[in-house]
């Protein structure tokens, strides 16, 4: 253990003498934080919601993938803590533009026979009317 942390210090010094020159940025791996599932006491519960589609129009493109994240906050909108991701694919009617493919990476072979299941969504994101995230998310899954 002595030999990690004595190595991780010179790391560290090596790190900070590259970025002392200015033409360097060494980027740390991030260590996403254990999911947890309880909002803690005094904080309150948001969603980070990624919607992928077939193009910008809502009126004639589909969803084809939605990702969300809840995380959990404090009044004084310090996030203290992120919960378990929801992540799902849905095949679209029509072949997906290879613009899009380009854009998001998701091509018809990762789409084939999927579907967002609205019952999932709707257990993920909760049961509150009055929550936005709840008024956006649920009438755009078919």
């Amino acid at each position: 253990m002595a030999r990690k942390a004595m190595i991780s210090g010179q790391l560290d010094d090596m790190i900070t003498a590259l970025e002392a020159l200015g033409d360097y940025r060494v980027l740390r791996r991030l260590r996403p934080p254990e999911p947890i599932s309880e909002a803690p006491a005094g904080t309150r519960r948001a969603l980070l919601a990624d919607v992928e589609t077939t193009g910008l129009d809502p009126d004639i493109n589909e969803i084809i993938q939605l990702a969300m994240v809840p995380f959990f906050y404090t009044a004084d909108d310090e996030i203290v803590g992120v919960g378990k991701p929801f992540n799902a694919l849905r095949q679209p009617a029509s072949p997906i533009p290879a613009e899009v493919t380009q854009i998001t990476g998701i091509d018809d072979a990762m789409v084939a026979g999927r579907s967002i299941d609205p019952a999932e969504v709707a257990a993920f994101v909760g049961n509150n009317p009055n929550d936005r995230a709840q008024r956006l998310v649920r009438p755009q899954i078919p």
